[in-house]
Parts: C-alpha cells; structure tokens; sequence
C-alpha cells in the first residue's frame, strides 16, 4: 500500500502537455522530470550509501501508484536510459521504487 487514495488515476500532464499514449513503437518509460526554463531537469536522489539515483516507471500507471497523481514526467526510449543516466551523473537506475508519500508532489 503505498498511502495513496486507491483512485485509478494516470499521471493527468507530463511536460509538453497531455499524455495521450506512446507515440511509437519503441518501447518507454516515465522519468520523474520538471522543467526550469527550456531544461528538463530529471529528479535525482542520493542513496543511503552516497550512490545517486534516477528512478524510472514502466507505465503511467505504475509512476502514479509509486508517486501520486500529480509527479511531473516525461517519457524516454529504453533503449536512452544508460546514455540519459550517465549525462545525469546517476549511478544507478531503479526501477518502479515507490517513495515516501512526503516526497511525492501532491
């Protein structure tokens, strides 16, 4: 149970606008990310033993379940995620880690 009400909700924006499926082929996935300007910033975090972190969801759905309704996201080809990961300095990447609900945008 991650405290979240048990609505179906998918993640209503992502940045750029509304979320309206995959547009290929290409298999995705959902990146906690905001805009400041013209920049995505992906969010990152530091691990208990000083790694950092770039968490990925497999589907809208499962970002929703593990971040709440209102986690801004964008969608990257799986087939970017190393090359994402290291332009972010991540060192790890997790895959469908749900968070505190005091860290997860409301």
């Amino acid at each position: 149970m991650s405290g979240f009400p048990e609505e179906r909700f998918v993640a209503p924006e992502v940045i750029g606008g509304e979320f309206t499926g995959w547009e290929s082929e290409v298999e995705q996935v959902c990146v906690p990310a905001m805009m400041i300007g013209e920049e995505v910033l992906f969010e990152l975090r530091r691990t208990d033993d000083g790694r950092i972190e770039l968490t990925v969801y497999s589907t809208p759905e499962e970002l929703v379940r593990c971040r709440g309704p209102r986690q801004p996201w964008i969608g990257i080809r799986t087939d970017a995620l190393d090359e994402c990961a290291a332009v972010c300095g991540a060192d790890v990447v997790l895959w469908d880690e749900p968070v505190l609900v005091e860290q997860v945008a409301q």
